[in-house]
C-alpha cells in the first residue's frame, strides 16, 4: 500500500479522485479498501473518510463501491458488482459539498457513466459546505487500511492515480471513448490544477509513490517494490484466471 500524512489541510468540501483499477481477488470478510482518510484512532471519528469495496457477509452486497464516512453509514452503496478480475474498471469519485442539492454532493462514475442505482443511500453528515476527512491534516492510504486492529488490504493492480484538490471534475477529463473498439480508455491529462495537495501516480519503476503532479506530493509505499511494477495496463489488459468459473472434477 502507499500513504502519506497530510501536514496542512486544505479544501475539505471539494475534490476529486480517479484511478483505474484491476481486481485480483474478490473481498473478504473485511473488504478491500481503495482510498481513505483517518485519524489513527477509529472509524467513528468525525474525519473518517473511505472508498472501498464492500466485504462479504455484511448487510451490503458484497463486492460492491462504497463511498462512506465518520456517521458509520455508507453514504453511496452501488448496486453494480465489481466481480470481473479480467477488467479493467474506471472509477472518478467527485465530492462537493457546496452543491445545493445532497444528492449530487458525492458522484460516482464507473468507466466514464455516472451510477444512478444504489443499494443503500444516505446523506446524513453531507450538509452543504461540510468539512470531510480528504484533505485534513492527517493520515491518508491507498490500497489498504489499518484502524482499530481491522486490516482492509485491496488485492489487484491500480494505474493512473489522480487527485484533483479544490475541484470536482467529470470523467473526461481523466478518460475517454475509443473510435474503433467503443471501450471507455485513459487520456493524458492536461490543464488540471492539482490543488494543494493533489498527486498523481504513474507507479513508475524506481519512483512508485513519486507524485507526477509537480505539486510533489509523493507517497510512502510499503512492501511494494520495482517488482511489483506490471505490464498489465488498462490499455495492455492481460487475460487472466476467473476465481468464479471453478467446480469439482473428477479425478
Amino acid at each position: 500500500h502507499l500513504s502519506r500524512n497530510v501536514g496542512s489541510a486544505s479544501n475539505r468540501k471539494t475534490w476529486t479522485w480517479s484511478a483505474w483499477v484491476k481486481r485480483g481477488a474478490l473481498s473478504t470478510s473485511n473488504g478491500q479498501m481503495l482510498f481513505n482518510a483517518y485519524d489513527n484512532s477509529s472509524a467513528s471519528n468525525s474525519t473518517y473518510f473511505a472508498i472501498r469495496f464492500t466485504r462479504s457477509g455484511g448487510s451490503d452486497p458484497a463486492d460492491s463501491l462504497a463511498v462512506n464516512g465518520y456517521t458509520s453509514a455508507n453514504w453511496r452503496v452501488t448496486n453494480r458488482r465489481f466481480r470481473d478480475p479480467s477488467a479493467w474498471y474506471s472509477i472518478v469519485i467527485t465530492v462537493d459539498t457546496t452543491e445545493s442539492s445532497a444528492s449530487d454532493r458525492i458522484k460516482i462514475y464507473v468507466n466514464g457513466v455516472q451510477e444512478t442505482s444504489f443499494a443503500s443511500t444516505t446523506d446524513n453528515g453531507l450538509d452543504e459546505d461540510q468539512d470531510l476527512g480528504v484533505n485534513a491534516a492527517q493520515y491518508h492510504m491507498i490500497g489498504a487500511e489499518n484502524l482499530s486492529g481491522t486490516v482492509r488490504y485491496y488485492a489487484g493492480y491500480m494505474a493512473e492515480v489522480h487527485f484533483i484538490d479544490g475541484t470536482a471534475l467529470t470523467p473526461s477529463s481523466f478518460g475517454e471513448t475509443d473510435s474503433d473498439t467503443g471501450q471507455w480508455i485513459p487520456k493524458k491529462v492536461s490543464g488540471v490544477t492539482y490543488g494543494t495537495n493533489g498527486f498523481y501516480l504513474k507507479f513508475v519503476s524506481g519512483a512508485i509513490g513519486t507524485d507526477s503532479s509537480g505539486e510533489g506530493n509523493n507517497y510512502t509505499t510499503a512492501n511494494i517494490d520495482n517488482a511489483d511494477v506490471m505490464l498489465d495496463t488498462p490499455t495492455n489488459n492481460f487475460c487472466t484466471l476467473n476465481p468464479l468459473d471453478k467446480g469439482d472434477y473428477a479425478t
